[in-house]
């Protein structure tokens, strides 16, 4: 079983939360913010992200997305899920079993179905049964209360294994999400070589002026302008 620490898990939700406010912000999930630069009702995404920028949310959105482009697409895809629960502190287990739920195999998830629906079954019928006895405890009653003990223990184990499954994906997206956290986004400047004392100067000049080819001109004829027409000559 993968050890996944809550701070860990946390922290990386807090990082990826910007990404989600900018795309409601922008996307087609804008929520509506005041009018703006003459409109009569709300709903200017410009306006959300305006805020953005100057409570620095864009700027962190842009670190998380530059991260994201050096996460596998396995991890990534999980990490983007993430993000859209940025704002919660969910636990690691509500986190797994969220997740494996949503993208988990189908005979997982149908398990869980039927044995949810099985207990609640055996809810119903224990308190059927107990108020038809008038709250007292006989042989039916009992047997039924056995059953609902079961469900319920059947249940757990269902979500159980539901919850270890999304556990190793979880676990190898945070791993990855923190990988990129240690590497720099800016470019490293290039070292050389350092100069020696015998190390020939190389003047390379900064511009080279280009000579203007001056047009032929004609002293005595002038083509142009003529009032006898372009192809007359004229004589000054």
């Amino acid at each position: 079983m993968s050890d996944i620490a809550v701070t860990d898990l946390h922290s990386a939700m807090e990082a990826l939360a910007p990404l989600a406010r900018l795309a409601a912000a922008g996307g087609l999930r804008a929520l509506p913010a005041e009018p703006r630069d003459g409109q009569t009702s709300g709903g200017d995404p410009q306006a959300w992200v305006d805020r953005m920028h100057q409570s620095g949310d864009a700027a962190r959105a842009r670190v998380a997305w530059e991260r994201l482009q050096r996460v596998p697409l396995a991890d990534r895809r999980v990490l983007e899920w993430l993000a859209d629960r940025g704002d919660a502190r969910p636990t690691v287990r509500e986190v797994c079993g969220l997740l494996a739920r949503e993208v988990g195999p189908v005979a997982l998830r149908d398990a869980v179905d039927r044995a949810t629906a099985q207990r609640e079954e055996a809810e119903r019928a224990h308190t059927t049964a107990m108020n038809t006895s008038g709250r007292v405890l006989t042989e039916s009653t009992a047997n039924l209360r056995d059953l609902l003990t079961l469900r319920r223990v059947m249940e757990e184990r269902r979500v159980s294994q539901l919850v270890e499954w999304g556990r190793p994906m979880l676990a190898s997206a945070l791993v990855a999400w923190r990988s990129t956290g240690t590497q720099s986004t800016t470019p490293k400047p290039r070292v050389g070589r350092p100069a020696c004392a015998g190390d020939r100067v190389r003047r390379v000049p900064i511009c080279r002026r280009r000579r203007r080819v001056q047009p032929t001109r004609f002293p005595y004829f002038s083509v142009m302008g003529s009032p006898f027409g372009e192809n007359s000559l004229r004589v000054p």
